[in-house]
């Protein structure tokens, strides 16, 4: 974390099935246990945060599998809020979402409803590909992506 202050975000009901499967099964076959609510989602081997570098040539790998081109890790925001706005999301409560708060007096005297920020967030439309597919992962729900 930059400000090594931690935030709750909202997550997307889609990623939040892929998240159980991953907790459910995948979390125990990558580190050998069961994971504990003080775990990390996705920790390193040792259990510890993954570092720049490791999580940078991980995507790489992942986005050459998918067959897509090469992006940064901060790209991936981008994406999402990109692809919200397109999709309806407000652009004011996305960026509470993405960004936290603005330093400004409105804002750190605001607090949003939280159903309110998993509204925008929900506003995404993406689905999960069919097990069959060989590459896997969610796709916009919209092909003209």
């Amino acid at each position: 974390m930059k400000t090594e202050r931690s935030r709750e975000v909202p997550v997307h009901p889609v990623l939040a099935r892929v998240l159980e499967e991953w907790r459910q099964k995948g979390w125990e076959r990558k580190q050998g246990r069961a994971p504990t609510a003080d775990d990390l989602v996705v920790p390193s081997r040792r259990g510890e945060h993954r570092r720049d570098p490791v999580v940078h040539g991980q995507l790489r790998e992942d986005l050459e599998l998918l067959g897509l081109r090469g992006r940064r890790v901060h790209d991936t925001r981008r994406t999402f809020i990109s692809l919200a706005l397109a999709d309806g999301a407000d652009r004011d409560k996305l960026a509470w979402v993405t960004h936290g708060p603005k330093g400004d007096i409105v804002s750190l005297d605001t607090t949003l409803p939280w159903e309110s920020l998993c509204a925008e967030v929900a506003k995404l439309k993406v689905e999960l590909r069919p097990p069959s597919t060989p590459t896997g992962g969610a796709l916009p729900s919209d092909d003209a992506r």
